[in-house]
């Protein structure tokens, strides 16, 4: 059910459209500016804090509630995604998308203010709630400012920008906190912010909404119980608690009842926060299920790599990091080429088809590695794994949005986008909790007590730790690791096959626009 009694009007204008040509790339490229500075201030925080947070607790202390500045982050991200895709579709985006960039910087500013850790964790919150819709409100706006066909060109790009934000962030977080101080990673967000401000208040330009909508706050509240439990689950699973416990079962649970009921309270909602009639549409259902899944398997897997790399090479984290450039490589290239494919073609269905059967090809070959693999070979792996990813990402939330009627724009795009962000935070939850029991396993064989190495717990290994080991002891440690992030692969690998039937089944909607001549 639903508050007021005014009808809702639709906005004055349809999607932006140069006639017969395509969308007016010199109207458009300004704009666009605007709205890819967010999302790099979104994308980027995440790995540039985590990057900072050793040198945060050194200033601040309170190490046991370091875990949280992350967390609260990610809540405030996820329940900011669907409640501003929404917003967008009744009060018009330019305005959401402006308060989001307010909100972001003042989190940001106060975060850099911070004198303990428990104010660092309340403004992180607040940092988040503007990251999500920064996140959302870019890619509606977007999304109204150019034709469906034409919007390839750019969703290319911006999935590369996204892509590789978390490579960058990390590089960044560290030279800032070693050259200047952990509180410039929250300040060099400012000058960025004000940038975006100013760009999209004088050049983006998007359809205004005259009456007062009704807004669904039942909805919205059930909704926000909703994820609230599920991010804790994703968070706190298999870290804070074990998987098992009455906390992350308890939470589990209510995750599942908030679900339902929120599917109850939609049905008679008059304005739902998601309406139920989106899922109707299978290009829609599809594009979000492969989404959460690509996502789910993507980053719970890969997240372990790094840290394969450093122990198995005796790397440091920021040359380990640097050997998932790759991938990074090939999703730029992939996501360009696929965005202007679509654009030239109006044809999209083979991308996601062919990329998540790359995708599905790279993590079988993942699978095979070990401590002995060149470089040179799991580069090569990673290289097709970034090209199968960046076939799919961009087209994905093209296809989604193409699927639905304008004024349900935001909604659509913000059910993708957190799918995605679930996707990945469940996905690195559950396979670290995969990787965790597989490498105690595997130390408990290749590391037996014979050796003189007593107790090792795979929480307690680091690469400084391996290289104090004996040689024949620290071997035995790097094949436990490889041995259980290939496990880890192959648990991933039936994830992408569900994908891989939902791309091939996926009906091809008919792009709107036309290309330019």
């Amino acid at each position: 059910m639903s508050f007021s009694a005014r009808p809702r009007a639709r906005s004055t204008t349809s999607r932006t459209t140069a006639p017969g040509s395509g969308t007016d790339r010199a109207r458009v490229l300004v704009p666009l500016l605007g709205l890819v500075l967010g999302l790099v201030l979104a994308a980027l925080d995440q790995t540039v804090v985590a990057t900072a947070l050793p040198a945060i607790v050194g200033s601040l202390g309170g190490l046991s509630r370091a875990f949280w500045t992350v967390v609260a982050y990610q809540l405030a991200m996820c329940l900011a995604m669907p409640l501003t895709g929404k917003l967008g579709d009744l009060y018009g985006r330019k305005a959401l998308y402006q308060a989001a960039i307010v909100v972001f910087l003042a989190g940001s500013a106060l975060c850099g203010q911070a004198h303990s850790m428990v104010q660092l964790i309340e403004f992180r919150a607040l940092q988040g709630l503007g990251g999500g819709g920064l996140m959302v409100g870019a890619q509606g706006a977007f999304a109204e400012l150019i034709n469906s066909r034409d919007r390839g060109r750019y969703q290319g790009s911006l999935s590369a920008v996204i892509s590789f934000a978390p490579v960058v962030g990390a590089l960044v977080g560290g030279v800032v906190t070693d050259r200047l101080s952990w509180r410039w990673v929250f300040y060099l967000n400012l000058p960025i912010g004000v940038a975006a401000l100013v760009i999209t208040a004088l050049a983006l330009h998007l359809p205004r909404h005259r009456a007062l909508p009704r807004i669904d706050y039942p909805g919205a509240a059930v909704l926000c119980v909703a994820l609230t439990c599920l991010v804790l689950v994703s968070s706190c699973a298999g870290t804070v608690y074990p998987w098992g416990s009455p906390i992350v079962l308890g939470l589990a649970g209510g995750a599942v009842l908030a679900l339902a009921g929120f599917v109850v309270v939609e049905r008679y909602a008059v304005e739902p926060v998601l309406p139920l009639r989106l899922f109707r549409r299978s290009a829609f259902s599809a594009s979000a299920a492969v989404n959460f899944l690509v996502n789910f398997a993507w980053f719970g897997s890969v997240t372990f790599l790094p840290l394969f790399l450093e122990i198995a090479s005796g790397t440091t984290a920021t040359d380990a990091g640097l050997l998932l450039l790759p991938a990074m490589i090939g999703i730029i290239i992939a996501s360009k080429a696929a965005g202007h494919l679509v654009t030239r073609t109006g044809r999209y269905r083979w991308l996601p088809v062919t990329g998540t059967a790359l995708t599905t090809v790279a993590f079988v070959l993942l699978s095979t590695i070990d401590i002995d693999t060149s470089r040179v070979v799991s580069g090569g792996y990673l290289l097709l794994l970034g090209i199968g990813i960046g076939l799919i990402m961009p087209v994905l939330i093209v296809v989604a949005q193409n699927a639905v009627a304008v004024r349900d724009l935001g909604a659509a795009t913000s059910v993708v986008t957190l799918g995605g962000s679930l996707g990945a935070s469940l996905g690195t939850s559950l396979f670290g909790a995969i990787f965790t029991a597989e490498l105690a396993a595997q130390l408990a064989v290749r590391v037996p007590t014979a050796t003189g190495v007593r107790g090792l717990q795979p929480s307690a290994i680091t690469p400084g730790l391996v290289r104090s080991l004996p040689a024949a002891v620290a071997r035995g440690v790097r094949l436990a690791f490889g041995d259980a992030l290939t496990d880890t692969f192959r648990f991933a690998l039936p994830v992408l096959l569900c994908g891989l039937v939902l791309t091939v089944l996926l009906r091809e909607v008919p792009l709107t626009g036309s290309r330019r001549k």
